[in-house]
């Protein structure tokens, strides 16, 4: 059987194609066990967040992230993710804790940077009674506990947790 080149780079770029399709598939799935959507402001909440919204005491943790992000960013948000819903479990799913993902760099989200005196990606805990911004706080140490998870989800915990006893 002789194949011609022609048929050859066409089959080859039909691999590519349904490669990719099947890459950016599984890539944009949410596997986590709170469901994740994007709200109209572009950040990322759990679905249980519209529901809540009268709980007279609610801390709020963003991971705040502009349009580059290297493998350093994308681990922060990882472990801080897991750690939280690690330790606040039953939080998230009462809304007490709130957990969100805001790309600062689009439309309408640039507020943050000045809100939060941002310089780069940032974790951030935010404390609210009714409704209300009570105070937040930024989480730097972060970036010092990178490579040492177990002190990195122990900081994390730490904060909420502070937040979370100011009821």
């Amino acid at each position: 059987m002789h194949l011609s080149v022609r048929s050859i780079i066409t089959f080859i770029l039909l691999i590519f194609v349904g490669t990719s399709l099947v890459y950016l598939i599984t890539k944009n799935r949410q596997s986590d066990d709170s469901t994740q959507v994007t709200n109209n402001s572009g950040s990322v909440e759990t679905a249980s967040d519209q529901v809540v919204q009268a709980l007279p005491h609610q801390v709020e943790v963003y991971y705040l992230h502009g349009n580059k992000r290297c493998v350093s960013f994308r681990t922060i948000e990882a472990y801080s993710h897991e750690a939280i819903r690690t330790a606040f479990r039953s939080n998230l799913k009462d809304g007490s804790v709130l957990w969100r993902v805001i790309n600062f760099e689009e439309a309408g989200n640039q507020h943050y940077v000045d809100e939060f005196k941002l310089v780069t990606q940032s974790l951030v805990i935010i404390d609210k009674h009714n409704g209300q911004r009570v105070q937040w706080k930024n989480l730097g140490k972060v970036w010092e506990l990178l490579n040492d998870k177990e002190g990195f989800f122990d900081y994390v915990q730490r904060e909420v947790q502070s937040f979370m006893d100011d009821a």
